[in-house]
């Protein structure tokens, strides 16, 4: 006889059915058990499930449910002994209805993705309402904990289980926690819920309008937002938002070089960024007016380097006039 159980009590999908030995399959039929009679000694039967459900992981090893001979293994070797009533070996396998919850973290100020803040979902309803996650597999000692990567974005194997709600607690040294509710009870097992965009905010002791972490990474300690250690016309907080080096006078945000390269008309604009910041370039063809226009952008720097643009639409303006901005949350 073998058992499949959902963790969270439900009943058995449409679908899933039971293989003996690569024979014809056995349905469920909604029940938790199908029984069949096999001859005394080694068998392997192979659970089968819809999309969406995984069986139990091992706590202690890794894929151990590739392995046959494994008590969580799927396909799994079992043998019968009870000659007296044929029956084949008893064996159970739990199963997890799963959903996949997408989303990202980014700082509050600057928004640069936030790297390596821990997740932890608690459910909030359904028979597993108080119980938290925080890795998959659950309880596994190998796991590796949720934590966003380097763009911000939530792991891939952040997976929970179906059919309740839950909360989501996201917490980053140097930021304030962020926790949010997600209401994903409805969505079936092998679904997907994007809980969006969440935004950290950095702590602040000295309430200067600059990240903690960011001023003891470039001076050691808290500093005056004001100042312009590097005398090149930013003060700290400009210095901070931009993504430039606040000890470096070379390190502005200011065009490079502008070219015009060929007959056309055309102009070249080129000019540093910082990884991760949104850039936009405006234009103004009268200095008398305030009157800039987008030329360029929004457009996020997938690294540090120098960049360019061409403006093939100043050709027939007499005169024109260029700004380069950051664009901050």
């Amino acid at each position: 006889m073998v058992f499949a159980v959902p963790v969270d009590q439900s009943s058995l999908p449409g679908g899933a059915s039971l293989q003996v030995d690569g024979g014809s399959s056995n349905a469920f039929n909604g029940e938790s058990y199908v029984s069949f009679q096999l001859s005394p000694g080694a068998h392997q039967v192979a659970l089968t499930l819809p999309d969406g459900y995984r069986t139990e992981e091992s706590p202690v090893a890794a894929g151990q449910v590739q392995n046959p001979d494994s008590p969580y293994g799927n396909p799994r070797n079992i043998v019968s002994d009870d000659i007296s009533v044929g029956i084949s070996g008893f064996t159970t396998f739990k199963l997890f209805p799963l959903i996949t919850v997408q989303g990202s973290i980014r700082n509050r100020w600057s928004g640069l993705p936030v790297s390596g803040a821990r997740i932890t979902a608690t459910a909030l309803s359904g028979p597993l309402a108080g119980l938290s996650f925080d890795q998959w597999p659950y309880e596994a000692d190998y796991a590796t904990a949720w934590e966003t990567d380097t763009d911000g974005e939530f792991p891939d194997e952040l997976l929970l289980i179906a059919g309740q709600d839950y909360q989501l607690t996201m917490v980053y040294s140097n930021y304030t926690t962020v926790i949010t509710n997600i209401p994903v009870a409805g969505i079936p097992p092998g679904g997907t819920f994007d809980s969006g965009q969440h935004w950290q905010t950095p702590l602040d002791s000295n309430v200067n309008g600059i990240e903690d972490a960011w001023e003891y990474e470039n001076f050691g300690s808290l500093i005056r937002s004001t100042a312009d250690v590097d005398r090149d016309g930013h003060d700290n907080e400009t210095e901070f938002r931009l993504g430039t080096d606040p000890n470096s006078p070379d390190s502005v945000l200011a065009f490079d070089t502008l070219d015009v390269p060929g007959e056309d008309g055309s102009i070249m604009l080129y000019w540093p960024v910082a990884a991760n910041r949104i850039y936009e370039v405006s234009a103004l063809t009268n200095l008398v007016s305030d009157n800039w226009i987008r030329v360029f952008g929004p457009w996020t720097a997938p690294s540090n380097g120098i960049i360019w643009w061409a403006d093939t639409n100043a050709v027939d303006k007499a005169t024109r006039t260029y700004r380069i901005g950051v664009i901050l949350p």
